[in-house]
């Protein structure tokens, strides 16, 4: 007989390991792997922003989603819930608009301009118009780095935040998102750094802000831009919410609460599909609808 532990033992130590590697992983929380799905529009007249969005954006296509009117553009959606009368358009929530690439900024604007499209910012360097709801709708300079799958693609989502690097770091260490700009709390590890001055273009506060990709999309996170004022939730206003794709809804929902994340609402179908969604809450209020792929998610 040799010396020393026996097998067995050793097995019964690598598996003990094993099971207490997981358990801490569990008890930590794991990022979900997330796509991003929908922004969720609450409007009066779902055909009017419809007509917008597709005479606007020509590969922009309508469409049917669980039940709602909605438009497609390459894997994304814009979802209208229909309202009887019209809600929030105040600036004092997270979501602060969307938008798509552009290969040719001026001759975009002269076409829509042309359409009666109304700017409240004429390019360059970036183009923002009035949707039929109240929303700014921008589009800006197609590069490698601006997001969408193609030159005239939707690109991104604009946050707002009272912290942009705090938030930035919740999505990055909460749901997983890759940062693709560097930021000074990787330096200082200080995510709480003061709002710079206004500046052109649009007078607005740019710095601090953080840039993360969520799948072929940007989500760009800049200043609260009435720093005086505390960011609301974003339920009740014209840009309610966004929407991810996650696997595994409950288990991703057991994991999100171990890391403190707050669940709005939880267990209910995704419109009239039997696919199963929930409601969190991120950073400064902006409720993010998750959806749970069930194969081809529409």
């Amino acid at each position: 007989m040799r010396s020393g532990v026996p097998v067995w033992r050793c097995a019964i130590f690598v598996v003990a390991i094993f099971l207490a590697c997981d358990h801490l992983s569990h008890a930590q929380g794991r990022s979900p792997d997330v796509g991003f799905h929908h922004v969720h529009m609450k409007v009066v007249d779902p055909e009017q922003s419809i007509l917008f969005y597709t005479s606007s954006f020509t590969q922009t296509q309508r469409t049917d989603i669980a039940g709602w009117d909605a438009v497609r553009s390459e894997n994304a959606y814009i979802i209208f819930e229909k309202v009887l009368l019209p809600i929030s358009i105040e600036l004092d929530s997270a979501l602060w608009h969307f938008g798509w690439n552009s290969l040719d900024l001026i001759a975009d604007y002269r076409r829509l301009s042309a359409q009666g499209v109304d700017f409240f910012r004429v390019p360059p360097p970036s183009g923002h118009m009035m949707g039929p709801d109240g929303n700014d709708v921008e589009i800006s300079p197609y590069s490698p780095n601006s997001g969408g799958n193609g030159p005239r693609a939707f690109n991104h989502v604009h946050l707002m935040s009272d912290a942009p690097l705090c938030a930035a770091q919740w999505y990055e260490q909460v749901l997983g998102l890759k940062r693709v700009s560097v930021t000074d709390d990787r330096l200082t590890g200080n995510c709480r750094a003061p709002f710079g001055p206004r500046r052109d273009p649009g007078n607005q506060i740019h710095q601090p802000n953080a840039r993360l990709r969520l799948g072929d999309i940007i989500l760009f996170i800049y200043p609260n831009q009435r720093p005086s004022r505390t960011l609301v939730s974003s339920r009740g206003h014209v840009l309610d919410h966004i929407g991810l794709t996650v696997d595994g809804l409950t288990t991703t929902l057991e994991d999100l609460r171990v890391r403190g994340v707050k669940v709005l609402e939880s267990g209910y179908n995704f419109g009239d599909t039997t696919m199963q969604a929930a409601m969190i809450e991120g950073p400064d209020g902006l409720a993010i609808e998750l959806v749970e792929r069930s194969g081809k998610v529409p």
